[in-house]
C-alpha cells in the first residue's frame, strides 16, 4: 500500500516527545484551543505541516511509476510572544529533525524556501514566528 502516514507520524510523535512542555499541533491550532499563559504571554507552540508528495526528479522506476521515489516537505512553525523564544524553539526543532530517519523513508534534510522569519505587528501581543523547513524522500510501493 503507498503510504506515507506512518512517516509523518514519527516525526509529529518526536516533535512532541523532544519538545517536552511545549505543544506541537498538527496543521492548525484549533479554535477551541485556549492558549496557556506565564506571566500575562502565551507559551510558545509549534505548528508542523506536511507537502507533496512529488516525484523526485531522479526518481524514476523504469516499469512502474508506483515506483518512483517521491518527495515529501516538512514544516514547522515556531510561534512565540518573544523573538527570541521563537528562535530558540526553532533551534530545537532542526536539532530534532535534523538527521532524523521516520519509517520507510530518508533522513530530513534541512530546505530553504518557507524557512522565513515574520512577526505580526498588527496584533496584541506580537506574534513572533519562525520557521524551519526539511525534506526527505520515500519509495511506498512494498
Amino acid at each position: 500500500m503507498i503510504d506515507f502516514v506512518p512517516a509523518y507520524a514519527a516525526i509529529v510523535a518526536r516533535l512532541r516527545t523532544g519538545l517536552g512542555n511545549v505543544k506541537v499541533y498538527d496543521t492548525n491550532v484549533p479554535l477551541d484551543v485556549e492558549k496557556a499563559t506565564i506571566a500575562g504571554h502565551f507559551s510558545p507552540y509549534a505548528v508542523i505541516t506536511l507537502g507533496g508528495g512529488i516525484r523526485a526528479a531522479r526518481g524514476r522506476h523504469m516499469i512502474n511509476s508506483r515506483w518512483d521515489i517521491m518527495q515529501y516537505w516538512v514544516v514547522v512553525t515556531t510561534i512565540a510572544p518573544e523573538n527570541g523564544a521563537a528562535m530558540q524553539l526553532k533551534s530545537e526543532v532542526i536539532d530534532l529533525l535534523f538527521g532524523f530517519v521516520p519509517p520507510d523513508a530518508g533522513e530530513l534534510t534541512p530546505e530553504g524556501g518557507q524557512a522565513q522569519s515574520a512577526a505580526n505587528e498588527n496584533r496584541i501581543p506580537l506574534v513572533y514566528q519562525h520557521r524551519a523547513m526539511f525534506h526527505f524522500y520515500q519509495n511506498m510501493e512494498t
